[in-house]
């Protein structure tokens, strides 16, 4: 399942994970994945975010770097996407590609702390509201219900939460290749998250909880639960790629920062 736990690797398979999901999207209906010997990238149709057109697992010499990020922003233009991201990790080759990807437009989006846990290791208390509890979504509305909250709690648009909408059920839902969680106050939405497995870990993705939900240990129960049922599964490892405000949240978990993973966005004009 997992190779030694010792931090290199742990930064390693985080960051594998996040390119696990980006070959999980080029193989959605209508997405096409490309895998060279340079990089993976993915290109799903009908998609416009960012995120379901991205690029990572780079593996290029410095004096290829133009050549390599033209073309693939050259075929990315050909078929009209409008946003694509980057991902460059602690495995990236060359190590200066950030500076190239800016000078071919590319913005400096997140740069997230890589951080892993033990799942046998986790401070597993939680206080929440006596009203609180936490579902995973297994209908169409529900769905809809996740990305809503999930556009909300971050403060992105509505379109976000749309592209994971779509993506989740182009296979329909009983194949997502995903599992999704809500959080409710009584019958009310107010928190994310999702698991995914790949690279041999569980991946945490899309921990969020809307301002007025803040501060009640939402938080923690709702990242909790994901890594709870993977350690359920059989899976020893969890990793995710942090927030600034569920950074100290993750820490009090057990999780450790090994590394980082900065995504550079680009849109065309």
């Amino acid at each position: 399942m997992f190779r030694e736990a010792s931090p290199p690797n742990l930064e390693a398979a985080a960051e594998d994970n996040a390119y696990a999901l980006i070959e999980t999207f080029g193989r959605l209906p209508r997405a096409e994945l490309i895998t060279t010997p340079a990089l993976v990238r993915c290109r799903v149709a009908g998609i416009e975010s960012a995120m379901f057109n991205s690029v990572g697992r780079n593996r290029f010499t410095l004096a290829d770097a133009d050549q390599v990020i033209e073309e693939t922003l050259a075929d990315y233009r050909a078929a009209g996407t409008k946003a694509v991201m980057w991902w460059v990790g602690g495995q990236t080759q060359p190590p200066e590609i950030g500076a190239k990807l800016e000078q071919h437009g590319f913005e400096k989006a997140y740069d997230s702390p890589a951080m892993a846990v033990d799942l046998h290791h986790m401070d597993e208390t939680t206080t929440t509201p006596p009203n609180f509890r936490i579902t995973t979504v297994t209908s169409e509305t529900d769905v809809r219900v996740w990305a809503t909250t999930f556009a909300t709690s971050f403060n992105q648009p509505t379109a976000v939460g749309d592209a994971w909408h779509d993506a989740t059920l182009r296979r329909g839902l009983d194949h997502a290749p995903w599992t999704l969680y809500l959080g409710w106050l009584d019958d009310v939405p107010v928190a994310t998250g999702m698991l995914f497995y790949g690279a041999g870990i569980a991946g945490i993705y899309g921990i969020g909880t809307l301002p007025d939900a803040r501060g009640k240990g939402i938080g923690k129960a709702i990242t909790l639960r994901p890594l709870l049922d993977a350690r359920a599964a059989g899976c020893h490892i969890g990793a995710l790629f942090a927030s600034p405000s569920g950074y100290p949240i993750y820490q009090r978990i057990g999780f450790g920062h090994y590394g980082s993973l900065i995504r550079y966005r680009w849109e065309q004009a």
